[in-house]
């Protein structure tokens, strides 16, 4: 019999915090650190397929994060709109942010 999974547990709560930081990243941290988490973003896409903790919260699933629970507050949006916007555009858009508020605006990062 299949394990039902709890919507809300832990696995969703350290998912969330950590996707508020990412999306954070070009006002917390250098761009360089900005940067390399993107890289760090792009190579768990290339080996994983997918994102590590929507890995271990949907398991089996076909299913992401934000397609899972934007849906469950009545957002429809499609699970391939979700993994291009994940992979091909957030990545690149989040150092670009930082590179453009802390070079060209001259704003410090508010952490590292």
């Amino acid at each position: 019999m299949k394990k039902k999974r709890k919507d809300f547990g832990m696995v969703f709560w350290m998912h969330l915090v950590l996707v508020l930081i990412y999306y954070l990243t070009p006002f917390l941290f250098s761009w360089k650190i900005v940067i390399l988490i993107a890289l760090f973003i792009l190579l768990q896409y290339k080996f994983l397929g997918d994102c590590f903790l929507t890995n271990l919260e949907f398991q089996q699933e076909d299913k992401t994060f934000f397609e899972h629970y934007l849906n469950k507050i009545g957002i429809s949006i499609s699970k391939k709109n979700i993994d291009f916007i994940a992979k091909y555009i957030v990545p690149f858009v989040l150092p670009a942010i930082a590179i453009i508020w802390q070079v060209l605006l001259r704003h410090a990062p508010w952490a590292f």
